[in-house]
């Protein structure tokens, strides 16, 4: 697995990063940094499928049709437990498309280095509680 180290404020002026996981189908994650949800969702085109307006800790959006899943989270709002909600969303859906089993020592992994991969940015980038 290997995570792509180039962080960049996007032109929605939220940041996003790709993570990859070459050994799952070379599946990739995009993951966003932002202090609107709702509009870093609308800038991508991408609604949430329940219809209500997001702008809490953290949303996870699956990838369908060959679309990489996405991992909104709320710099405003950013904790170690929201990354691990978000991020066991998106390993149990990688596992889902793969047809892994969810259970076991691959999973736990799988979240731990996700979970990294979204504190390593958010560090570097002095991006934890920034309104």
């Amino acid at each position: 697995m290997k995570k792509q180290k180039e962080w960049k404020q996007t032109k929605f002026g939220d940041y996003e990063m790709e993570v990859s996981f070459p050994v799952y189908h070379d599946t990739h994650i995009h993951v966003v940094i932002t202090k609107d949800i709702h509009a870093s969702q609308q800038a991508r085109g991408r609604e949430c499928e329940c219809g209500e307006h997001h702008n809490g800790q953290g949303l996870f959006q699956p990838g369908y049709d060959g679309d990489c899943p996405f991992i909104f989270m709320n710099h405003g709002q950013f904790t170690a437990g929201g990354v691990a909600h978000e991020s066991f969303h998106c390993v149990e859906h990688i596992c889902d498309m793969i047809g892994a089993d969810f259970r076991g020592e691959h999973s736990a992994y799988m979240v731990g280095y996700l979970s990294d991969a979204i504190f390593e940015f958010v560090l570097q980038n002095h991006l934890f509680g920034r309104q």
